[in-house]
């Protein structure tokens, strides 16, 4: 065992060698966040639709039929202001059923 350390530190050096001593122990180099939790991105309520990305100035949402659960295709909308929600009258392309979709800032 100790000879297969020294090749490797031999073969290896600097990070190399951290990174390949992390994989044979079976731990993961810590992941530096991509951004700050909450950091402008709206908290959305939504209803007769489900939200799949929210950000400060677009959002993508799709639109899920209450009557038969039927789930629309990605849809791409302005994100919702204070006091300006986002609402869309919609028929079901499956049963036909009638429904108004609202988006809003939660409070």
């Amino acid at each position: 065992m100790t000879t297969r350390r020294l090749f490797v530190r031999t073969l290896f050096t600097g990070t190399a060698v951290s990174v390949l001593a992390a994989a044979q122990s079976g731990c993961r180099p810590a992941a530096e966040p991509a951004a700050p939790v909450g950091a402008n991105i709206p908290q959305l309520k939504a209803a007769g639709a489900v939200v799949v990305a929210a950000g400060s100035q677009k959002t993508t949402i799709k639109i899920r039929c209450l009557k038969c659960g039927f789930l629309s295709e990605e849809i791409e909308i302005d994100t919702p202001k204070a006091g300006q929600p986002y609402t869309q009258a919609w028929t079901c392309p499956k049963c036909g059923h009638k429904q108004t979709v609202t988006i809003e800032l939660d409070a």
